[in-house]
């Protein structure tokens, strides 16, 4: 698809929003990773490079948050599928997720939210706090997560071992 697609051959990044098994209950951690590692197969057959930073991404509440209602922002984990082009320093990586996060926030959210203009303005609002909020709490040097290896620890390879035992 990425070939075929005149608008998709020239891009560089796939974004994919996913939960974070590392958060998830842990009826659903599996569903999750192999979930992620699907991901990870895909970019991997396009000679892209799925990653993911420790930063703390929220999605916003795909409605327009009420005072009165606590808003229902969801705290995903963001991966990152590029073509790899070596090794870069953590102020490069930070710069570009910091372009990222403003993209996702004061764009693809925000981006014909509603043809009522109060209602949309609102959105943009609230997505620009959102995006303020996010900024603000990147760290200075950034830990990366490797999707592939997100098993979330022993207690879920036990599990699916115990899982396979089960049905063999």
């Amino acid at each position: 698809m990425l070939l075929k697609d005149k608008i998709l051959r020239n891009c560089e990044t796939l974004l994919f929003e996913v939960e974070d098994p590392r958060k998830s209950p842990r009826a659903k951690q599996l569903e999750d990773i192999a979930r992620i590692q699907r991901f990870c197969s895909l970019a991997e057959s396009q000679n892209f490079s799925l990653m993911s930073y420790e930063i703390n991404y929220i999605q916003p509440s795909l409605s327009l948050p009420n005072e009165e209602v606590s808003s229902n922002e969801q705290p995903l984990l963001l991966l990152f599928a590029k073509a790899y082009k070596g090794p870069r320093a953590n102020r490069e990586i930070r710069q570009e997720i910091i372009e990222v996060l403003s993209f996702i926030y004061l764009y693809l959210y925000p981006e014909g939210f509603s043809p009522i203009e109060e209602e949309q303005t609102a959105y943009q609002a609230y997505c620009k706090r959102i995006h303020e909020r996010v900024i603000s709490r990147i760290p200075e040097i950034i830990e990366m997560i490797n999707p592939a290896h997100l098993t979330c620890g022993r207690q879920i390879r036990k599990a699916s071992k115990a899982i396979s035992k089960q049905t063999n």
